[in-house]
Order: C-alpha cells, then sequence, then structure tokens
C-alpha cells in the first residue's frame, strides 16, 4: 500500500510538472503574438507576477504601466474604437491597480486601466483583444 502511495504520488508530481512546464510555453508563445502585433508602438513583457507595458517614442522610453496579472479581468479586455485602443481592466474598479510612469513629464500616478493605443496598427484589433484575453486566462489558471 505504502508503494504503491508512493508511485501515485510520483505520478502527480510529474504530471502536474509536465502541465505547469507546457502552460509556461503557451504563455511565451501568447506574449510573444502579443509583441509581434504591436512592434513600434509598445513591448510587453513579464516581470514575476507583473505585466509591464513599454512605450517608445524615436526609441526613448516615455512611459511604462505596470500592473498584477492576477488583478486583470479577461472578460474587460475590450478595442474601444473611439479611443483607438485596446483597455485592460482591472475586476474591480480598484482606481490604483496600474501603476503608471511618464518618464518625460516625471509622473506617477495609478489608474483603474491599461489602454494601448493602437496608431496605424488598427487592423490588429480584433487579434490582439483576444491575444490578451488568452494571455490573462493563461496566466490565471497556472
Amino acid at each position: 500500500m505504502r508503494r504503491l502511495f508512493s508511485y501515485l504520488l510520483i505520478m502527480v508530481i510529474t504530471i502536474s510538472a509536465q502541465f505547469s512546464y507546457a502552460q509556461k510555453g503557451a504563455l511565451q508563445e501568447s506574449l510573444s503574438r502579443i509583441n509581434r502585433m504591436l512592434v513600434g508602438i509598445a513591448e510587453v513583457s513579464m516581470k514575476k507576477e507583473n505585466l509591464l507595458v513599454k512605450f517608445t517614442k524615436n526609441g526613448e522610453l516615455y512611459r511604462q504601466d505596470k500592473v498584477l496579472i492576477d488583478e486583470l479581468d479577461s472578460k474587460k479586455v475590450k478595442y474601444v474604437s473611439e479611443e483607438n485602443s485596446v483597455v485592460l481592466r482591472c475586476f474591480s474598479e480598484n482606481e490604483g491597480c496600474v501603476f503608471r510612469q511618464l518618464f518625460l513629464k516625471k509622473r506617477k500616478n495609478y489608474y483603474s486601466r491599461l489602454n494601448i493605443i493602437l496608431k496605424g496598427k488598427e487592423k490588429f484589433a480584433v487579434e490582439l483583444t483576444r491575444e490578451f484575453k488568452i494571455f490573462i486566462n493563461l496566466y490565471q489558471e497556472n
């Protein structure tokens, strides 16, 4: 009985580790697809449990948004045509979920959403919205 229990425990740990590794690969692939769509606009990365979005203009960093990925609500990821941007919102109307730094104006503020203006990349709006939803869901399932 003890031997069977040990065997089952090893199997569960092995399967769990393989599943986790597969999810990390899918998460990185999703992040790569997002970045391919945002070339020239922004660069999206993960740092521990945070999503970082860096915006550059003429090669100079002018804005960086940082948010805990677990705070994002994939159901609220939308393309807002009036703003020409993809908007990521948090689960609650937490005013402090997104930390934004504006480097040129030397400002730091907290916001209830993260927006990515798609100037010239509107054709990616639906695909980008879908990919952000996939990314958030993959992360939160882990």
